[in-house]
């Protein structure tokens, strides 16, 4: 079996490597560098977005080409490391940039070239391995013959005493001033051998284990190699948006509802808690996953799965991607440790991207994690995406744009800025279940400046996505937290993405929000006001308030429903609002202490609808409750 499959990859090699050999014969010199633009010439065998390496001692420094002209092209390089002169040489690597994706990369922070720059992955860097493997081959001075047989894991001894004719590529035709090892380097880091049949590998002894077998283990283990920049699913492919994606926020939940597979914006001035609201989602995936294997109770006592145990199920799962672009590294570590401590990490990638990283590697950093999360999506999972920031994203390409002289629009972004962002978003998507039935959610973020929704960037996005979340600095230094404004946020997706018991519970939530509003402006002009007005400004200030919620402090849906119906139904209406908080601390412990509080948290998540007999068992309890309180 292991000799059939490596004649078969041994053909399928020498047809790979003659053609990216063609692709090389053809190289181009460096005739300018500056500020990250390198101006190439002679380099005709290349397409736009492709990548290039600059020179075998240096083919960890690629570059991508963004601007290709009659006489010359114009590269963007992805790294600082290396050093590049004019006439260094220029190979066409014959692709566009990849990314390795897998369960193996959760739990890290990785960079948009797939360095791990914190936490252990499972996955060995595909251009550090191979450049290890050729590298080391060099040092050797095999013959390419020999470095074949070598990476394939093929023993010509053992298939002699097999009896079995090993194919390996035959050299004779090449041309004697390509680069072999550069050419070798370029396909096995840059294309994944996926027609390997694995089951060969699950036969071998362990002894039994050659180079070649790392390509196939990397697959084994549940790595691949995705595009990074790849076309959205078209309409056929995708199923209407209706199952929830909870958030744990009360704000977002009850009232502007997420669905999976659905674009949310997250938007607003710095310093108004944005990140707050991305990272509460993200812990919330963990809380949901943990409520649903250990019970209710868990949440305090936490928990510990093993990898291999907890893959079990994936399907579960809400995986969560998280990219930074242009943030300090500190603001990063402070995330990556803050869902580490609330176990969220388990289920988490981190693709970060500095101030100080080069403007290519910024603006590649949002189609890198997109990638990852689109594995999730296509694999039968669940995964939700963070861009933070989009804004950001727009200045690195801006940056760009103006080093390669493109023409200038509005604000000086290039005419493509919407599209460089329609292109990212439209990858979110609820997949049909003849499918897959996977989904990627995305929560971009915009920064606005002072509170104005109607800048170039903003609107853009928002015209994209399909709902926004707006945060005011006024809402914030009141007190309101999140400072979410309700007039303006919005979910296009609204009750569809909510089970019906939540519906039941915040039918009228929006109106009454929105009367206490209007009111409460009103009564700063008159202190003489009706009864029904004054009934609506002392209800409203309760429901406002019990709707504020620390950060980092998701609620699950069960709980949400229950203070709700609390609030709606009066339950709250002789507290002082400096005793809402302890009543739905109060609360919560009731629920979790009390046979009654737990089987009305099992019928809200089984049932998902508040029959008859349960409201009057919820008006029961809550009335001892408050008895209690």
């Amino acid at each position: 079996m292991s000799q059939n499959i490596s004649k078969i990859v041994s053909q399928n090699l020498k047809a790979a490597l003659l053609e990216n050999v063609g692709k090389l014969s053809a190289i181009g010199k460096v005739q300018s560098l500056a500020d990250g633009v390198v101006k190439v010439t002679n380099l005709t065998s290349v397409g736009f977005g492709e990548l290039v390496s600059f020179g075998f001692k240096n083919n960890n420094l690629l570059g991508i080409v963004f601007d290709i002209t009659a006489d010359s092209t114009k590269v963007i390089i992805c790294a600082t490391d290396g050093e590049i002169s004019v006439n260094t040489p220029v190979y066409s690597l014959g692709t566009y940039p990849t990314i390795a994706v897998g369960e193996s990369l959760i739990g890290t922070i990785i960079n948009p070239l797939g360095e791990v720059l914190q936490g252990k992955s499972e996955i060995t860097s595909g251009v550090s391995l191979f450049k290890f493997l050729v590298t080391g081959l060099q040092s050797l001075s095999v013959t390419p013959t020999t470095a074949f047989s070598l990476l394939l894991g093929t023993q010509l001894a053992s298939s002699e005493a097999d009896n079995t004719e090993v194919v390996l590529p035959d050299f004779s035709g090449l041309d004697a001033s390509v680069d072999f090892y550069t050419a070798l380097f370029s396909y096995f880091s840059l294309v994944t051998p996926t027609t390997i049949d694995l089951d060969f590998l699950l036969e071998d002894d362990e002894d039994d284990f050659y180079f070649g077998d790392f390509f196939a283990y990397d697959l084994w283990i549940g790595q691949s190699k995705f595009l990074v920049e790849r076309k959205a699913p078209g309409i056929i492919v995708r199923s209407p948006v209706n199952e929830p994606m909870y958030t744990g926020l009360k704000f977002i939940d009850c009232l502007f509802p997420i669905g999976k597979g659905q674009r949310e914006l997250v938007l607003g001035d710095r310093q108004t808690g944005k990140t707050a609201i991305v990272l509460d989602a993200m812990i919330n995936q963990s809380a949901v996953f943990e409520s649903q294997l250990f019970g209710y109770a868990s949440a305090s006592t936490g928990f510990s799965l093993e990898r291999s145990h907890l893959f079990e199920y994936r399907k579960d799962i809400v995986f969560c991607i998280y990219v930074t672009v242009g943030q300090k590294l500190a603001s990063t570590l402070q995330v990556y440790n803050k869902l580490k401590s609330t176990n969220a990490l388990d289920f988490t990638t981190i693709v970060s991207t500095t101030a100080a990283s080069v403007a290519m590697l910024q603006y590649l950093a949002p189609y890198v994690g997109c990638a990852l999360g689109e594995y999730f999506r296509d694999s039968q999972m669940h995964c939700l995406i963070v861009y933070d920031d989009l804004s950001k994203h727009a200045v690195a390409y801006r940056q760009t744009a103006l080093l390669l002289r493109r023409p200038v629009g509005r604000e000086a972004y290039p005419g493509d800025i919407f599209y460089v962002h329609s292109k990212l978003l439209e990858r979110s998507a609820k997949m049909h279940m003849n499918y897959g039935g996977g989904s990627l959610t995305a929560l971009p973020i915009i920064e606005t400046q002072a509170g104005d929704i109607a800048g170039y960037i903003p609107t853009n996005v928002i015209s994209i996505t399909d709902g926004q979340v707006f945060l005011e600095t006024e809402l914030f230094y009141k007190g309101i937290r999140p400072a979410i404004n309700v007039a303006v946020s919005v979910s296009r997706i609204g009750s569809a993405a909510q089970v019906k018991a939540l519906k039941q519970v915040t039918s009228t939530m929006k109106f009454e929000l929105a009367q206490y509003r209007e009111l409460e402006a009103f009564s700063g002009f008159s202190s003489d006001l009706d009864i029904v007005s004054r009934r609506i400004i002392h209800r409203g200030a309760r429901l406002l308030e019990s709707l504020k919620q620390p950060r980092y402090s998701p609620l699950l849906i069960e709980f949400q429903i229950v203070l709700i119906f609390a609030v709606m139904n009066g339950f709250m209406d002789d507290l002082s609002l400096s005793q809402i908080r302890n009543y739905e601390t109060f609360l919560y412990k009731s629920l979790l202490s009390q046979e009654r509080g737990l089987l009305i948290l099992e019928l809200i998540r089984v049932e998902q609808v508040i029959t008859p007999d349960l409201s009057v068992f919820l008006n029961h309890f809550l009335t001892k409750v408050a008895l209690a309180f």
